[in-house]
């Protein structure tokens, strides 16, 4: 059975390094992926005008895991994978949503200003983007 993850379209603005995804049962959000939600496929697709409506879109929990990267120490009260809110996490995303939504999807991935300092911060703590020890 395939499983999705609702990732909230809404929430993403420029100064938002991570792309906020839904939690489970329909109660708040994360933007650590071992955190959030798996919704089954018949879950979606009966609601589509909830979980996929432009605002919020439903993509393989695979996609998001495989983009994922491990977030900066003490960045978030829970350690582990983040996905960045960058223009090609975001173009992966927008093309495998489990249907196209009512209306348009509209993130707005994180500012070059706003990278730069994430960048710093993985610097700072002697990381890599992927998580991986410098």
């Amino acid at each position: 059975m395939s499983e999705y993850i609702i990732v909230c379209v809404k929430d993403s603005i420029k100064e938002r390094h991570f792309i906020t995804l839904w939690r489970p049962n329909n109660s708040g959000y994360t933007a650590v992926i071992d955190r959030a939600g798996r919704y089954t496929a018949e879950q979606v697709i009966a609601r589509l005008d909830y979980y996929n409506d432009g605002d919020n879109v439903a993509v393989p929990a695979s996609l998001i895991a495989g983009l994922g990267v491990q977030s900066p120490a003490r960045w978030f009260d829970y350690p582990g994978a983040c996905v960045l809110s960058t223009r090609e996490n975001w173009a992966r995303i927008k093309a495998e949503v489990i249907a196209r939504p009512a209306n348009r999807i509209k993130p707005e991935p994180v500012g070059k200003q706003a990278l730069a300092l994430l960048n710093a911060r993985y610097a700072n703590d002697g990381m890599t983007r992927t998580g991986v020890p410098a």
